[in-house]
Order: C-alpha cells, then structure tokens, then sequence
C-alpha cells in the first residue's frame, strides 16, 4: 500500500489519527528536495534545518569545505517531537518491508551524492 504524503504522518492508521483534514497549498504540493537535516534544540523546542549540499571546495587549512544551504527549517515544540520520531521509525520499517533495507548514502570526495541529483529521484507529490 503507497503511503498519501497528504495523510496525517505521511500515511498514519487512519483508527489513530484524531480526525485531522490535512491540506497541502498547491505552491507546497512538490515539496522540496534535501539531502541533509540538522537538529537542534533549545528550552522551548526543537529546529529541523533541511538543506541541499553544494560542490565541496578547499578551506584556507587546505581541507575541503562542504558549503549547504537550509531549504526549510521547520520547528515543533518539545512535545511532538516523539510523534516525528516514531513516524519516521514507522515509515522506514514499512519502506525496509516493501522495497528492501535501507543503506546509508555515502558521499564521494568531492561532496556529491553519489546516488545522483534531485531530479533523477522522481515525483513523490502524491499527485
């Protein structure tokens, strides 16, 4: 069974979830593509900065610098964190279980994705 990315935890037990009528603008129906999350916390909550990854370039020490830029930041208060967690604990063992394990995504050493640019993962807009 797909999962509806307009469903209440991108495909939550319907029994579970309290009657919530999820509406996705047309602008945000796409979403955008990250390859890369970072988070953080402070009192109050928690901060999701998704962003993309760009060509690595050499630093002034001569290592290679990784610049990203943050494509959405999104931030929950402490509470809902733990519904986050376990829907993306759920969904990763419904995806293990349909289409095989999920593998770490290695970088190469220029800092590209090795599994290819954004558009060659397709259309998951549920449209």
């Amino acid at each position: 069974m797909d999962n509806d990315p307009n469903e209440l935890g991108g495909g939550a037990n319907p029994a579970e979830s309290p009657g919530i009528n999820l509406e996705v603008p047309t602008d945000l129906a796409r979403g955008v593509f990250a390859d890369f999350v970072g988070v953080w916390h402070n009192p109050y909550g928690f901060t999701l900065d998704f962003g993309v990854f760009d060509m690595a370039s050499p630093g002034p020490d001569g290592t290679a610098v990784l610049p990203a830029t943050v494509v959405a930041r999104i931030k929950v208060p402490p509470g809902l964190i733990f519904q986050i967690a376990q829907a993306i604990a759920d969904n990763v063992d419904k995806y293990e279980r349909s289409y095989g394990p999920i593998t770490p995504r290695p970088f190469d050493t220029a800092g590209t994705e090795t599994y290819g640019p954004p558009e060659t993962l397709g259309d998951d807009s549920g449209s």
